[in-house]
């Protein structure tokens, strides 16, 4: 290879990794707008109807952890809910709409949290997962996660 060639190459490889490799670095390294999470945006959910107490110690796990939660990260008691639910890890859309979406959205409305709460945690305790109504067709069946369905609150 010729040192002309060798130049060539080189301006070459220079330019793709202008081109692709510097630019992408540029944007990795661009700082977003969201701050660090405040213990006032987090709003953390556990199940009254849980019943295990693992640790026997008068207090149900699900409460437990919300209690813990909440020591830990300063959250305060205004955004720690619980709600009566079903305890099995797969519930049907109606259960989630009655137990969990509906008093979900009245607990953050009454409590003028709407515009506060960026984050909500689900704790052991609260269902998983929403079992299909209509279907297991991409694009025509309504099962998803509980975690996923909470992201929707106030969407019809």
């Amino acid at each position: 290879m010729t040192i002309h060639n060798k130049i060539k190459t080189l301006i070459i490889f220079l330019s793709i990794f202008g081109l692709f490799v510097l630019p992408s670095t540029l944007v990795a390294a661009t700082a977003t707008n969201e701050g660090i999470a405040t213990a006032s945006q987090v709003l953390v959910v556990y199940n009254t109807s849980y019943t295990t107490d693992s640790d026997s110690d008068s207090t149900q796990d699900s409460l437990e952890i919300a209690q813990y939660y909440q020591n830990k990260r300063s959250v305060p008691a205004i955004n720690i809910v619980g709600l009566a639910m079903p305890t099995t890890e797969v519930i049907t859309r109606s259960q989630y709409n009655t137990n969990i979406k509906t008093p979900l959205e009245n607990y953050l409305t009454t409590n003028s949290l709407t515009d506060t709460i960026k984050y909500i945690v689900l704790v052991k305790g609260v269902p998983l997962k929403i079992s299909a109504t209509n279907g297991t067709s991409y694009g025509i069946t309504d099962y998803s996660s509980v975690d996923s369905a909470v992201c929707l609150l106030y969407q019809t």
